[in-house]
């Protein structure tokens, strides 16, 4: 009888030490027009090429090789209206020839290896 308050006991302990088991999840995300950077919570950064993606409606996606803890994401691109500010700066380094360097707004879903789904803005809101 002895037995099972200590497999109670071993099974709370298993259960409290689970999250720690998980690999390494995304913690944040970084758009270009060029790439997807992704900055694991283990310390590593993952690339993902956006010619490597495929293209869909409003955005572009691709199934991850290579990075642990990732299997797959999803790029929204949002809409620039043209009279935003944003649309401004946005023309302004076009006609510059410099828009690369402006961060595209988009919302970014990365699907883990375990199915757990983690979305990011991109770029990352302002924090005063």
């Amino acid at each position: 009888m002895r037995t099972l308050p200590l497999f109670a006991l071993l099974a709370a302990l298993l259960v409290a030490c689970a999250p720690g088991l998980r690999g390494p999840e995304p913690v944040a995300a970084r758009l270009s027009a060029e790439a997807l950077r992704l900055e694991m919570s283990d310390g590593r950064v993952c690339t993902i090429p956006r010619a490597a993606a495929q293209e869909r409606p409003g955005g572009w996606g691709a199934r991850v090789e290579g990075c642990a803890g990732v299997s797959e994401v999803a790029v929204a691109l949002e809409p620039v209206r043209p009279a935003s500010l944003r649309g401004v700066v946005e023309g302004l380094f076009r006609a510059l020839t410099l828009e690369g360097l402006i961060a595209p707004l988009a919302e970014v879903r990365v699907t883990s290896e375990a199915g757990r789904v983690f979305t990011f803005a991109s770029p990352p809101p302002y924090e005063p």
